[in-house]
């Protein structure tokens, strides 16, 4: 007579447990930004000087605003000098993927060329940070030292990315785009047999994990890159990760389909097929 009540109670209890999951998946991670600046010398730029920098501003270059400054003082903030004598492996060209040294064209053999050391600059953070203001101080200082050490690359090592000094400068618009997705979220196509797909990386900074879309075919490609592009601009604006986005390109609507998973979340881009 009340046999179906133990399926039924198992039933609630797995969708309980798999709400809890998704729950567990889609927490927050520390905020996390970092760069590695490449210099071709043993000569540092002194810290009082990248203060001046950053307070004083430079030609075609914003001063930062005073909140931002002074997170140069934050403990959470570790500013370190990275030489390559005992370090071998960050200065290897095997370490680094195709993909990451196919965005410097031709100027990848950068990459080849000895540097002595790298200035490491990383921000971590338990919790969220106002208005981003660790991502706009962290790029503008990044950006100081590859100026006053005549860097020759910038790793920008949450979004998985390398920047030349002058990408890098023109990427940030003299600071005006410091805090925009588009300097700091790398969205990537990478060729799969039947296919590819678009990853997106850079999110870390705001607390947010990787994202990667499902197999794709390759004639996709463009269109993809475009709707990622605006779905990134969405998440980095809002410090969200939607079940939805709804987005339209060449008068048609497409809906993103974010779903978190253990690693990542997975994301699907389906025609909208609405009235």
């Amino acid at each position: 007579m009340y046999a179906w009540i133990l399926p039924t109670i198992l039933a609630a209890m797995g969708v309980l447990l798999a709400l809890r999951y998704r729950r567990h998946l889609a927490e927050r991670r520390a905020w996390h930004a970092e760069y590695w600046v490449y210099l071709p010398t043993e000569t540092v730029p002194t810290q009082e000087a990248i203060m001046e920098r950053l307070v004083r501003g430079a030609r075609d270059v914003r001063p930062v605003p005073a909140e931002v400054a002074l997170l140069l003082s934050d403990v959470r903030l570790d500013i370190a000098v990275v030489r390559a004598a005992r370090n071998r492996v960050h200065f290897s060209l095997e370490n680094f993927g195709l993909d990451v040294i196919s965005d410097l064209g031709e100027h990848a053999v950068e990459l080849a060329r000895p540097c002595p050391l790298f200035v490491r600059l990383k921000f971590a953070s338990a919790s969220p940070v106002p208005d981003k203001r660790h991502v706009r101080f962290l790029s503008m200082a990044a950006l100081a030292y590859a100026d006053l050490g005549d860097a020759r690359l910038v790793r920008d090592l949450p979004a998985d990315r390398f920047w030349t000094p002058d990408a890098f400068r023109s990427a940030l618009n003299g600071g005006r785009h410091a805090g925009d997705s588009g300097a700091h979220v790398t969205v990537r196509w990478r060729d799969t047999p039947d296919g590819g797909t678009v990853s997106l990386r850079g999110f870390e900074k705001i607390g947010l994990g990787p994202m990667q879309t499902v197999e794709s075919p390759a004639d996709a490609r463009t269109l993809l890159r475009e709707l990622l592009e605006a779905a990134a601009e969405i998440i980095w604006q809002t410090e969200q990760v939607p079940e939805t986005l709804e987005i339209e390109r060449y008068g048609d609507r497409f809906q993103v389909l974010l779903r978190p998973r253990r690693d990542r979340t997975e994301i699907r881009v389906m025609r909208h097929h609405g009235a």
